[in-house]
């Protein structure tokens, strides 16, 4: 019977509500809880925890502008939580649900939704001025120079620039509900993960529009690889690769898969700087899988609740795990990966 890697070189947690987000920062796992608590692990114990970080549920969180996380919830706040468990309201929207947030660093700008429209904010919170769409607003992105803002919604994806709200904006049109967006590293591409099992992508240069289906399940999850010239997405027992190596991104190409989990893959992550990439499925196992083909290696049993969350460190020494159930973990790869 294989051991999983959880057992030998890691620490397991539990919190009493599903994991929405988790991020390193440092050698702290900053873990965020749909029922407003916040907590930092470390690999060999809990640093901090805090309580009511949101009166409501904890709906989303990003990293934040510098070292912190950015969270959002039910009661209209947006909340940095440090590295040291600090946590300081940056600004209050009463009566809002807010359901997604982005960070740029680059351009020192969060953007939160707000409805049918998006707020941007400064570092410190104050509002810089809100951009309009025609449907709510259910995913964010930032391109990677912080010049542009993404956003999905029904029937697209819009693109504005963040810090001119009277600059001309574009609406990249299909039919049907977008839940979230992501930028290739070139920012030649943009990529939306659909509620109809399937991706959506277009090339920017020309708007050339292509599509990415054949999921059996609801794709919850994307991660660029390291070298960023694949993409891995959730959705189905296989890990679905998809190329972006060349001019014309998947456009005319066919996918390939790094690995297969028991169940539908639910959470993704690309290692930053290896060839390598953890999945996790609806039954609750984590398997390490080489991205050029290869023997995935167990890390977390089957048997759990769905895995909703999968977080390197910046190094890619250490990884975070959280659950639907609110299990978590934390993993020290250091020697594992040589």
């Amino acid at each position: 019977m294989v051991t999983p890697l959880v057992d030998a070189i890691g620490r397991s947690f539990d919190f009493s509500e599903t994991i929405v987000a988790a991020h390193w920062l440092g050698d702290v796992a900053v873990f965020a809880a749909g029922d407003g608590v916040v907590a930092g692990h470390s690999l060999e114990r809990e640093v901090w925890k805090r309580e009511g970080v949101h009166e409501g549920a904890l709906l989303a969180a990003c990293a934040g502008l510098g070292d912190d996380l950015v969270t959002v919830g039910d009661d209209g706040r947006v909340v940095s939580v440090g590295a040291d468990g600090a946590a300081k309201t940056l600004a209050t929207f009463d009566g809002a649900w807010i359901e997604t947030v982005a960070a740029s660093r680059t351009a020192k700008l969060i953007a939160v939704s707000l409805g049918k429209e998006v707020a941007i904010l400064g570092a410190d919170g104050a509002e810089k001025h809100r951009f309009g769409h025609e449907a709510t607003v259910t995913g964010l992105s930032f391109e990677p120079n912080g010049r542009r803002i993404a956003a999905a919604h029904y029937n697209g994806v819009t693109l504005s620039w963040a810090a001119s709200p009277e600059s001309r904006r574009k609406t990249l049109t299909w039919k049907g509900a977008h839940l979230s967006v992501v930028w290739t590293h070139d920012a030649k591409f943009i990529v939306t993960t659909m509620q109809e099992q399937a991706l959506h992508g277009w090339r920017l240069q020309d708007g050339q529009h292509f599509r990415m289906a054949g999921y059996p399940a609801k794709i919850r999850d994307v991660s660029f690889s390291f070298d960023k010239r694949w993409l891995a997405t959730a959705g189905a027992t296989e890990v679905v690769l998809w190329p972006f190596q060349s001019a014309t991104g998947p456009i005319g190409q066919n996918a390939t898969v790094a690995g297969d989990l028991g169940s539908p893959c639910t959470a993704i992550a690309c290692h930053p700087n290896r060839a390598v990439l953890v999945a996790g499925g609806q039954d609750g196992e984590v398997a390490l899988m080489p991205l050029g083909g290869g023997k995935p290696l167990l890390v977390q049993a089957p048997g759990g609740a769905r895995i909703t969350v999968l977080a390197w460190s910046a190094d890619g020494k250490h990884l975070a795990i959280g659950a639907e159930d609110g299990a978590a973990s934390v993993c020290d790869f250091s020697q594992a990966l040589g």
